[in-house]
């Protein structure tokens, strides 16, 4: 059980960090085409993240 709990909090940080690299990489480009693709990624990591720790 702590194995399982153990890799679901690790899951769980990826995806923060993927949301928070991809808010820090947001503010850096203008290019309207490229922050519309990270924002996308940014909303599906955080749209994960309900769906990972339901499975526990």
């Amino acid at each position: 059980m702590g194995q399982l709990t153990g890799g679901v909090a690790h899951d769980f940080n990826n995806l923060l960090m993927v949301a928070s690299s991809g808010l820090d990489l947001l503010d850096r480009t203008s290019d309207p085409a490229r922050r519309e693709r990270m924002k996308l990624g940014i909303r599906q990591a955080i749209d994960r993240g309900p769906k990972l720790t339901s499975s526990c």
